[in-house]
């Protein structure tokens, strides 16, 4: 059985500290938040509960009304989706794949580093496969909700594993269609779609790990979309979430250097008002009743840091 876990980050923290590791270390606890969470429901009982928690959207947190999508992004009346963030992210959906100095995604390519080997030992540590073979992931499924232009996809479906990426932007699953790799194709897929939508139509048996990776921020309703993103998994799977920190560092990282002072990301790209802390994701974990318990799990960073950059 794997246990699901959940990987809290401040991605403004990986951005400037690359060269910097004991300074990053020294404020792991603050910047860096990381979770393993076991399963409890099955699958089929998880699907329930999301259903009804679907059904009448809290709107505890923000208490904003939805409104339609835009004709940029899909057709749905997902109650997660903000068709204002969809727009901020189709504007850069040509830059998703621009790595050079100064692309606006630049940054996002450089937390892989981190992802990528948070993902995969996370999903490794119960097979007791080895990272060393060529393709470690093989026989285990994927589902990245929020991919945007499959900047986290591609890694993950060149370890071996399945991947399904899904995102409410036509623009975004554009330009993750076109970047992939023919080699890639057996094992990425895309589709133009909201979490609620999908789950709605999905009728396997579930994923070994939903990835939502700096997507919660942007979304209406962080409980829902949580909720029904562990639907999504068999019993036992794996729920990998990054996100800022709501503390005054991310703020000034995020959003005062990154898009005021730095211009790396257009203003207004972060609210910092939604992003969210791991007591508060914790907290939608617990209530869920999905998960069992919700330990601290740091040591990855520790342990890991130096061999990944």
């Amino acid at each position: 059985m794997f246990s699901k876990t959940t990987l809290l980050l401040s991605s403004s923290i990986i951005c400037g500290c690359q060269r910097r590791r004991f300074s990053l270390i020294k404020f792991a606890g603050r910047y860096y938040h990381c979770n393993s969470v076991s399963l409890r429901l099955s699958g089929s009982q998880a699907r329930v509960k999301a259903s009804r928690a679907h059904n009448g959207l809290s709107e505890k947190y923000f208490g904003k009304s939805y409104r339609a999508f835009s004709s940029q992004t899909a057709d749905t009346t997902s109650g997660s989706v903000r068709p204002e963030e969809i727009d901020k992210f189709e504007k850069m959906s040509s830059s998703w794949w621009d790595q050079s100095e100064g692309g606006q995604m630049k940054e996002l390519h450089s937390m892989n580093r981190l992802r990528v080997p948070f993902i995969r030992d996370g999903l490794l540590q119960k097979t007791g496969s080895r990272t060393e073979v060529p393709n470690p992931l093989e026989g285990l499924t994927i589902l990245d909700v929020g991919c945007g232009g499959g900047v986290l996809c591609e890694p993950l479906g060149r370890l071996g594993a399945k991947v399904k990426g899904i995102d409410p932007g036509k623009g975004n699953i554009f330009t993750a269609t076109t970047h992939l790799s023919e080699e890639l194709r057996d094992n990425i897929s895309y589709e133009c779609t909201s979490i609620e939508d999908f789950a709605t139509k999905y009728k396997e048996n579930g994923y070994d790990a939903v990835v939502m990776s700096e997507v919660v921020e942007h979304v209406e309703k962080p409980e829902d979309f949580i909720r029904i993103g562990s639907s999504l998994l068999k019993p036992g799977g794996s729920l990998f979430l990054t996100t800022l920190n709501r503390t005054m560092e991310s703020w000034m990282g995020a959003i005062l250097a990154w898009e005021y002072l730095l211009r790396r990301l257009p203003i207004g790209t972060h609210e910092w008002r939604r992003f969210l802390t791991p007591e508060e994701i914790a907290r939608i974990l617990k209530s869920s009743k999905a998960y069992s318990s919700v330990k601290s799990f740091l040591t990855f960073l520790k342990k890991s840091y130096s061999k990944v950059l």
